[in-house]
């Protein structure tokens, strides 16, 4: 994959959380569920990828 590749992931999950975010009533189970994502494709980007910056990548996610 590429760094792009990475950035789309990234761009995807960080609308669904925002979009989590933005109803009137939060769904707090589905931006946990939309963060366990996160980090659950950053631990396989980096199994693939040694250089896969995880920090960088959850924070495109709006993971901070």
């Amino acid at each position: 994959m590429t760094k792009k590749d990475y950035a789309q992931f990234a761009n995807m999950v960080s609308v669904f959380r925002k979009l989590a975010l933005s109803e009137p009533k939060s769904d707090l189970g589905y931006i946990v569920a939309c963060n366990d994502f996160a980090f659950s494709m950053a631990d396989i980007f980096k199994s693939d990828n040694p250089r896969f910056n995880q920090e960088r990548f959850l924070k495109a996610c709006g993971i901070e």
